[in-house]
């Protein structure tokens, strides 16, 4: 189906919904104008919070790496002290944990 057979079922049931609602006696508050508008406000208020949401989710990923990345300087540093028949063991354990 089209994005046009699809807007057309959409306003048919619409209409639909507004017969239902003259013949139980609800005629002046709610019509399909209103109702499209309603569906088109919530649309964007989706887009905005799937837009706040993924801003979100981008900070923590970015705050995630710059503690990991920290986190292999510290190791680095601490590895570098270490005597040399520990540092190779060492540096294959910080390899396998800080792999991307």
């Amino acid at each position: 189906m089209n994005t046009k057979k699809i807007a057309n079922l959409a306003l048919q049931q619409l209409d639909n919904v507004g017969f239902q609602l003259r013949s139980h006696g609800i005629t002046d508050k709610v019509n399909r104008h209103d109702i499209v508008a309603f569906a088109m406000a919530q649309q964007d208020r989706f887009k905005g919070e799937m837009t706040r949401l993924e801003l979100h989710v981008g900070l923590q990923k970015a705050r995630i790496q710059k503690a990991r990345d920290e986190a292999e300087v510290l190791v680095d540093k601490l590895v570098s002290f270490l005597p040399e028949p520990l540092a190779a063991p060492a540096n294959k354990i910080k390899t396998r944990v800080f792999q991307a």
